[in-house]
């Protein structure tokens, strides 16, 4: 039951353990990072997945979670870098797992959402620049 509850969430998800390694990663993790389940489970870090500008606070996070689980916020954006170098917008989740050290990660990859945000932005400022130069 859990097994299936864990591979239809509809996001990526990993269980890590405390030391960061991957212990089970579902299809949709498998496709975003572009390992195998084989590659992922046991061998990898979810570390190893985090652009250089987010790591050191993911880190702190996980380490705070450790100590008071309440102490780091469960919801927040990252940059994901998969094993090709591609960078994605994620929407993470994470919490730990009551009576563990594990925690489960869920990566909603937001990309398409930001790259249309950052279009309307552009837009909105072209559209201003226009209007500002016909009332000059």
């Amino acid at each position: 039951m859990y097994r299936t509850i864990f591979e239809n969430t509809g996001t990526a998800t990993i269980i890590s353990e405390a030391d960061t390694t991957i212990a089970l990663a579902n299809s949709h993790f498998q496709r975003l990072s572009g390992y195998s389940r084989k590659e992922l489970q046991e061998k990898k870090s979810w570390t190893e997945f985090i652009a250089r500008v987010d790591l050191e606070k993911m880190l702190h996070y996980h380490s705070v979670r450790r100590t008071n689980p309440t102490g780091a916020p469960k919801n927040y954006e990252i940059k994901f870098v998969d094993r090709h170098g591609n960078v994605r917008d994620i929407f993470i989740t994470v919490d730990v797992i009551p009576g563990t050290k594990k925690s489960v990660l869920s990566f909603m990859d937001i990309t398409e959402l930001k790259e249309a945000e950052r279009e309307v932005r552009e837009l909105n400022e072209e559209l201003e620049k226009r209007v500002r130069e016909r009332t000059a």
